[in-house]
């Protein structure tokens, strides 16, 4: 973190609340970014099974593609 010399207590105060702040959001891209990956993972491994396997147990003549 870097402060500017001769800042006052409340602009030092302000300056590390903006910190938090942009850490805050940096922290919640990166959350995103791993469910976004999580979820693609997922439905490449849906998109890539077998037609039989995606047949419904209760509706055996009703198929996902």
């Amino acid at each position: 973190m870097l402060e500017a010399k001769g800042m006052s207590l409340s602009q030092k105060k302000e300056f590390k609340q903006e910190q938090k702040r942009i850490n805050d959001i940096k922290l919640k891209i990166r959350k995103a970014e791993r469910n976004l990956k999580n979820f693609f993972s997922q439905a490449k491994k849906i998109l890539e099974k077998n037609e039989e396997e995606l047949i419904h147990v209760s509706c055996p003549n009703a198929s996902v593609s």
